[in-house]
């Protein structure tokens, strides 16, 4: 008899497990439908260079005369070595099967005290630039103004902190020096953004502006 009582809650819930599965729905996906079909995007974005490669953007991809490009990036920041070693760390790189370079910049290294800028040595941004080009390899630059890089204070100089005005906001008095860096940056960068020959894709401002202090 004990045995019986035993058996009969054991099935009970053996059962169970097998009632819910049954009620689980069931869906199903059309993966061949015209919904996955690549449409462009950013009908603003994107150009052409001198050799008539074009660039543009779907829903999917940055399309390089059309077809996907893959960027297969690695991280150098050309400011920690000296400039004797940039060239073999690029051919390094390229021989790994890297073919874009992406760096960050270190605006307390170029500009260590205010409105004065120094592109000389490790902070020569065009030369490491003119690199890129010479190997063929992509460059995208993150100019800041903070990288989140494991460097003192995000790369921001010191003098900024005894200013009168709150760093990485919105204060005008901070934008308006950081204007001044982003303009001495782009006479570093004239003439060799990828439409003009060059190797830069693009450039990234700012770097987890809402994840660190």
């Amino acid at each position: 008899m004990k045995l019986k009582w035993f058996i009969l809650p054991l099935l009970v819930c053996l059962s169970l497990p097998i009632q819910a599965q049954e009620a689980t729905p069931k869906y199903s996906i059309d993966v061949t439908g015209a919904g996955l079909k690549p449409i462009p995007a950013l009908p603003n974005w994107g150009g052409t260079n001198a050799a008539g490669d074009k660039v543009t953007a779907t829903n999917y991809n940055i399309e390089l005369n059309g077809k996907p490009l893959a960027f297969i990036m690695g991280e150098f920041h050309f400011q920690r070595y000296p400039q004797s070693e940039w060239e073999d760390a690029i051919i390094e790189i390229k021989a790994g099967g890297i073919n874009t370079i992406s760096s960050y910049l270190f605006w307390n290294m170029i500009e260590p005290f205010p409105n004065q800028f120094n592109f000389e040595g490790r902070n020569d941004f065009r030369a490491f630039i003119e690199l890129c080009k010479k190997h063929n390899m992509r460059l995208i630059p993150r100019i800041g103004p903070f990288v989140n890089a494991e460097v003192m204070l995000g790369g921001l100089p010191p003098w900024l902190f005894g200013m009168p005005y709150a760093e990485r906001s919105n204060d005008p008095e901070y934008l308006a020096v950081v204007k001044r860096l982003y303009g001495k940056l782009a006479e570093q960068m004239k003439g060799l953004y990828w439409q003009e020959g060059g190797p830069i894709f693009y450039v990234q401002l700012e770097n987890e502006l809402t994840q660190a202090p």
